[in-house]
């Protein structure tokens, strides 16, 4: 469904850190989302497009500025998707998991 879209919005009043953020992103595809839970992680260096939950306004307006000048989006897509090709790598994930888990470890 991703090809079909020009962007995903993710409008959540609540979150932890949502895989359809990080999907859209591998699928090149602009996200306008809330920020709220682990999205301005995600958002790191265009966590300034992020807005507001339940700010009716605010959505309508990102998603005007994006039909209106999908270049700007797709460009901001390109940075959030080496953010997150670099912080959120299965390698990385896997990584800060074990040395959680390491850690655990040695307190006990």
């Amino acid at each position: 469904m991703f090809s079909r879209g020009r962007c995903i919005i993710v409008p959540s009043l609540a979150e932890s850190l949502p895989y359809i953020v990080l999907e859209a992103a591998a699928a090149w595809l602009p996200v306008i989302a809330t920020n709220v839970g682990g999205i301005p992680e995600i958002f790191d260096g265009t966590a300034q497009s992020l807005i507001p939950p339940s700010d009716v306004p605010a959505l309508q307006q990102a998603m005007q500025h994006v039909l209106d000048d999908l270049q700007a989006a797709q460009a901001e897509m390109e940075v959030r998707l080496a953010r997150i090709e670099s912080a959120f790598s299965l390698a990385n994930m896997a990584g800060q998991i074990e040395a959680l888990y390491q850690l655990l470890l040695v307190k006990t």
